[in-house]
């Protein structure tokens, strides 16, 4: 039986289509699955920021009525929180710190809510999802770890996110726009504010 040389041709030449064709679609997922979900990240940060609110006015109310369900609130009932949640409650008074839920997330000790008013804020240890609500000579402030950031890492102290975004630990955070940096905006009533995610091979200084 003779071999069509034709035939040995065309074989090859689906076979090699095949290949690539596979190839691409292989890329396409890595590809993919690197980048990052922006519109994921918002939505979930958005609806952080939205409970952080939500939880600072039950917490106020409780505030304005009742100083001793509110120490029992941060120094009792959740005193946990931050361990499950990544979350914190801090009160202060005449601007300075009275009550808090963790000594995990190093605010300062006296400051007005002028320092809040971002929603993202780079503290010692990382980046934190801000909301406050303030009254005539208080303001409580609730915050969220969107990422651990340290100095320097070792076997403990580790740069991560929070897992729930599935962000690569050597992506950073700007609050300025950096080319080919990623924008995440969140909205609060009428206004907008925006930080930037880097990938680590978009950053100059990784």
């Amino acid at each position: 039986m003779k071999i069509n040389l034709k035939h040995i041709i065309l074989v090859f030449t689906v076979l090699l289509i095949s290949v690539i064709i596979s190839l691409t679609g292989n890329f396409t997922k890595n590809d993919k699955s690197q980048g990052l979900d922006i519109e994921y990240i918002e939505t979930e940060l958005q609806q952080k920021y939205a409970y952080l609110e939500e939880q600072l006015k039950t917490i106020s109310e409780e505030i304005s009525t009742d100083t001793e369900s509110a120490e029992k609130y941060f120094y009792t009932e959740s005193s946990e929180i931050f361990k499950e949640q990544g979350i914190g409650y801090f009160y202060y008074y005449k601007n300075e710190l009275k009550y808090w839920t963790t000594n995990n997330i190093p605010l300062p000790t006296s400051t007005t809510f002028n320092f809040f008013e971002r929603p993202m804020i780079n503290l010692n240890n990382g980046w934190y999802l801000c909301q406050f609500v303030s009254g005539e000579d208080w303001h409580l402030v609730g915050v969220f770890q969107f990422k651990k950031e340290y100095s320097y890492e070792n076997d403990i102290l580790k740069n991560t996110f929070y897992p729930d975004y599935n962000i690569d630990s050597k992506t950073t955070i700007s609050l300025d726009s950096i080319t080919k940096s990623d924008k995440v905006c969140l909205k609060d009533n009428d206004s907008e504010s925006c930080f930037y995610l880097i990938p680590p091979e978009e950053d100059p200084y990784a």
